[in-house]
């Protein structure tokens, strides 16, 4: 049933784990027959045929009883599995048990194994308040509170279950105050909101489990989420499409390897490391007890963290784009001596969720973050209108001219030079800016281009540029020297007296300077009009009252003014008046062709 659903690539990856589920099958093979021969005068009883109920099967077994239930659909409140039995269905596809009450199945002691269903609705499917108990091969859906919760027990197994489509309030498999619990082999996937968490619950084993599309925005719509749970041991889990594939929060000492995927790509969490570079293929990155950590070039999204320092010393981080988490890099109290910049923070709920003790950046011309647009939740929306290392200076440099502050404290500065577009590289030149002055100019007038190209790289660029209209080469310019963190302004008057009327296309291209990896902001264009009408200013082909109403609505109008537009100062005298409503006026009713 669910794999079916993975992708050619997770099924690739659970070869992989085979090992694993072997051990997971094992397990709910070996325990059976372990009670089997420790019980050899233990009885079966079947349901329907000795009791038409699990719950009166239940009340009538005894202690190391098995109880085998037939396929069908058994319609209960909730089931107390009161006795330490083993409860068996035939088919885990029909024996299916739909509950109503809070807890579908709830075994109340110790020594219970359950296997073989299909358990459904309800608020939880399986909820756990004991030890030493096996909850294998079922199929849980469609709980409004979640799964299956292991709550204060410890010695359980949780092996080769499939849980999907709960819309919980919790997890779909959910473990708080208990410990020495083992989660092994078992496959989740389409919950609402989160996957695995722990809370409060120390060394707890995950060995081999698959968590996906688990996406219900940030804080909602984890794969597996460790809260306060340290000394857990993680193996060989596969965590892809959730919304935050992974986190740790409070109890940060954990034995995690490599062996865990996030989106594919490896959990690096180092314990009492130093003096090493963490891998290029990273997906995720802790440090715990380290000293003379870097961290560069990684691309770090979609988890609680995109980096976690604790108790960690003399870290760089550098050159990385984290993306859509809920903390960017999270700093516990006793970290020192950090250096950040260049990195792309994009689409955090918190970018930088502690107070940083000292600025994150590289000093000017160098630079320090790019922090996301206007349009990020606590991106960075001031302007660039200069330079210098005081930003005093006039012209663009590709830098912030204000610090990016604390979201949180508005007088903390993060990033003294906050960079206004992600960082690709040392070399990286863009346009902005670009305009034609007037978008509707008469046929036979100038029509004024002009651009500013930003060098947002540390070293000097020579760049040639082309300008086209409707892919016509109008004018190009060659070998043009801007300096690192600077901008130069290229213009020109486009002659229109042997252009066509109509509507063009203005664009600008840079050509691609060597080494130059970000070409995304190389060409810009604009839309202007070609026109033999007199006071068509619409550029519509005709004179109406739509031109007469924009021109008469900046009278008065100066190019100081918020309504200043040259298209409606027809006769280029820098301010709009009775002459240019005039000259539209007698112009009225004129159209093309």
């Amino acid at each position: 049933m669910c794999i079916s659903r993975l992708s050619q690539g997770e099924k690739r990856i659970l070869k992989k784990l085979a090992p694993f589920l072997l051990t997971a099958i094992l397990v709910v093979s070996i325990v059976p027959m372990v009670i089997n021969i420790q019980m050899v005068k233990a009885d079966t009883i079947t349901v329907p045929d000795d009791y038409s109920t699990i719950q009166e099967a239940i009340n009538n077994a005894n202690a190391g009883d098995t109880i085998f239930v037939r396929a069908g659909t058994y319609y209960v409140d909730s089931v107390d599995v009161s006795k330490s039995v083993m409860l068996l269905g035939e088919n885990k596809e029909t024996t299916i048990i739909d509950g109503a009450g809070n807890y579908v199945l709830y075994p109340t002691v110790d020594n219970v194994t359950i296997s073989g269903f299909t358990v459904r609705g309800g608020g939880w499917g399986i909820a756990i308040g004991t030890s030493n108990n096996l909850i294998s091969d079922n199929i849980v859906v469609g709980g409004f509170m979640g799964g299956i919760m292991i709550d204060s027990g410890t010695g359980n197994v949780v092996a080769s279950n499939e849980i999907a489509y709960t819309a919980n309030t919790w997890s779909a498999l959910f473990i708080e105050w208990a410990s020495g619990n083992t989660l092994v082999g078992n496959i989740l996937h389409d919950n609402k909101p989160n996957g695995i968490w722990l809370l409060l619950s120390p060394n707890n084993t995950l060995t081999g489990n698959v968590v996906t599309n688990q996406n219900f925005g940030w804080l909602w719509g984890s794969g597996i989420y460790l809260i306060d749970s340290g000394g857990c041991t993680l193996r060989n889990n596969i965590l892809t499409g959730n919304a935050m594939n992974f986190g740790v929060t409070q109890s940060y000492l954990q034995d995690v390897d490599t062996s865990n995927l996030v989106d594919g790509k490896p959990i690096v969490y180092l314990v009492n490391a130093s003096n090493l570079t963490v891998r290029a293929d990273a997906g995720y990155v802790a440090a715990v007890d380290c000293k003379n950590i870097t961290i560069q070039n990684l691309g770090l999204k979609n988890n609680r963290q995109g980096i976690v320092l604790y108790e960690t010393d003399n870290t760089t981080i550098v050159g990385n784009t984290i993306e859509n988490n809920w903390e960017g890099i999270f700093t516990v109290e006793g970290s020192s001596g950090l250096r950040v910049f260049h990195n792309n923070f994009v689409g955090n709920a918190y970018p930088c969720p502690m107070r940083v003790s000292e600025p994150w950046d590289n000093g000017y011309p160098s630079g320090g973050n790019y922090w996301g647009g206007a349009s990020d939740q606590r991106g960075y929306n001031g302007t660039d209108l200069y330079s210098g290392p005081f930003q005093n200076e006039t012209g663009s440099d590709g830098v912030g001219d204000t610090p990016y502050l604390d979201p949180y404290e508005m007088r903390f500065r993060i990033d003294r030079y906050p960079l206004m577009k992600s960082y690709r590289g040392l070399i990286d030149v863009g346009v902005v800016d670009l305009s034609a002055y007037p978008s509707v100019v008469r046929q036979g007038l100038g029509l004024n281009v002009s651009c500013k190209v930003v060098n947002y790289g540390i070293e000097p660029a020579i760049f040639n540029a082309t300008f086209e209209a409707n892919e016509t080469t109008l004018t190009s310019f060659t070998d043009i020297l801007v300096e690192s963190r600077s901008s130069t302004v290229l213009e020109f008057v486009w002659n229109t007296s042997s252009v066509d009327v109509g509507n063009y296309t203005i664009t600008v291209y840079l050509k691609t300077l060597e080494n130059e990896s970000d070409t995304s902001d190389n060409s810009l264009s604009v839309y202007a009009a070609v026109s033999n009408l007199v006071g068509d200013i619409n550029s519509d082909g005709k004179v109406d009252m739509r031109d007469v109403s924009y021109v008469a609505r900046r009278f008065l109008c100066l190019q100081s003014d918020p309504l200043w537009d040259p298209n409606a100062d027809i006769d280029g005298d820098s301010r709009i008046d009775m002459k240019d409503i005039g000259t539209v006026a007698r112009h009225f009713g004129e159209h093309y062709p």
